[in-house]
């Protein structure tokens, strides 16, 4: 029951996030307004993280199972990716290490701050 009411939670911000984007007309997706919300309620205190917690775990647990669509998805489109590998291989990498080092400086500087 515990989980149930959790998954609950976060279904119900994302529908607020859908919700409001649809109403608002914003260029931004649902899914991302519904993590803004859930990131200010937990920042807030408003919703504690035990309240989210284990189905949050279960999630990152079975983070793997989500992304097998968007694979096969890419399947349909092995014609452009063949003429266009290089340059998507570039933006992999390029990418990857810009991700990379924002996410070593920011975790450098919360180290720092904590001090």
């Amino acid at each position: 029951m515990k989980l149930l009411k959790q998954i609950l939670i976060l279904f119900g911000l994302s529908f607020l996030g859908d919700s409001l984007a649809n109403a608002l007309s914003l260029p931004i997706p649902g899914s991302i307004i519904g993590l803004v919300v859930l990131f200010t309620l937990l920042y807030t205190k408003t919703l504690k993280v035990e309240e989210v917690e284990d189905v949050g775990v279960w999630l990152k647990n079975n983070m793997a199972f989500f992304f097998v669509p968007a694979t096969v998805g890419i399947m349909t489109y092995l014609d452009i990716l063949k003429t266009t590998w290089v340059e998507v291989l570039i933006i992999v990498i390029i990418s990857t290490l810009v991700t990379y080092l924002v996410t070593a400086f920011a975790a450098l500087k919360t180290e720092g701050d904590e001090h």
